[in-house]
């Protein structure tokens, strides 16, 4: 599995380019019905920063019989601002 963004995004506190990680750039056996998830930073930090708020995700798959699937997954993490905001508040 090979995950690749349409534009680049750091996370970390801003300290580390999240889609250079390697788990986004090849995963040779994820098991039926596991999942990967990644810490990006806290909503306030990612959001002070700047950061792409509309990212999409291509993901790119292969199954035992070799056939080649791809989902484009569209984001669009301004839902997440309103946290951010709220712990300010």
């Amino acid at each position: 599995m090979t995950t690749t963004f349409d534009r680049a995004f750091r996370g970390l506190g801003g300290r580390k380019e999240l889609v250079r990680l390697a788990m986004f750039r090849e995963v040779p056996f994820l098991a039926p019905g596991k999942r990967l998830s990644q810490l990006v930073d806290t909503a306030h930090a990612f959001f002070a920063r700047d950061e792409p708020r509309r990212i999409t995700a291509t993901v790119t798959f292969t199954d035992r019989e070799k056939r080649r699937y791809t989902n484009v997954l569209p984001h669009d993490l301004d839902i997440y601002r309103e946290l951010a905001d709220a712990v300010l508040a």
